[in-house]
């Protein structure tokens, strides 16, 4: 017989054992920040990413020493120079595991924090848009990929509904 009250059980191990004041003030309140960060995330990842790269295209050419007319490239291969001035590479993985964190904690969260769901669509446009722009202006061409990630990404997104209504059923059916 499965009983859920004793210490054995990691479910009810943890400081609070069900939602209350306590758990929105301490445990509610580092999730809706994390949630905020992932709008911003794109947007760092960028600037940082595009400085690092201009830094690098920047010591090539010897733009950073004052008084050099020289403005040829200090690389020599064609395989370096490839690198240098090339954008980075696409990491579709990285941005699937970004969109499936954005999604399930909207939907594990959301019965008991409704604000979390404008916050996730509007970090999920920011990743849209963000990401729509360096495929155009900055990443290198993206690999040839089938539909596999996909259609395992949609399959995982269908426990998304069975994940809200459980967790749903459980915050309002406590005291």
């Amino acid at each position: 017989m499965l009983v859920l009250a004793t210490s054995e059980n990691f479910l009810v191990n943890g400081t609070y054992n069900d939602f209350n004041s306590y758990w929105f003030g301490d445990i509610g309140e580092t999730i809706f920040a994390a949630m905020i960060f992932n709008i911003f995330w794109p947007f760092i990842e960028f600037s940082l990413f595009w400085a690092i790269r201009t830094v690098y295209r920047m010591l090539d050419q010897c733009k950073l020493i004052p008084n050099d007319a020289v403005n040829r490239t200090q690389v020599k291969t064609l395989q370096g120079y490839e690198d240098l001035y090339s954008g980075p590479e696409f990491l579709m993985h990285y941005k699937y595991s970004s969109i499936m964190n954005t999604v399930f904690m909207c939907f594990l969260f959301g019965p008991v924090m409704p604000l979390v769901f404008p916050v996730g669509l509007l970090a999920l446009i920011t990743l849209y848009s963000v990401e729509r722009l360096m495929i155009f202006y900055s990443y290198q061409r993206p690999p040839m990929v089938d539909n596999a990630i996909i259609r395992n990404s949609l399959l995982l997104f269908r426990l998304c509904p069975l994940l809200y209504y459980i967790v749903g059923m459980w915050a309002f059916s406590s005291n």
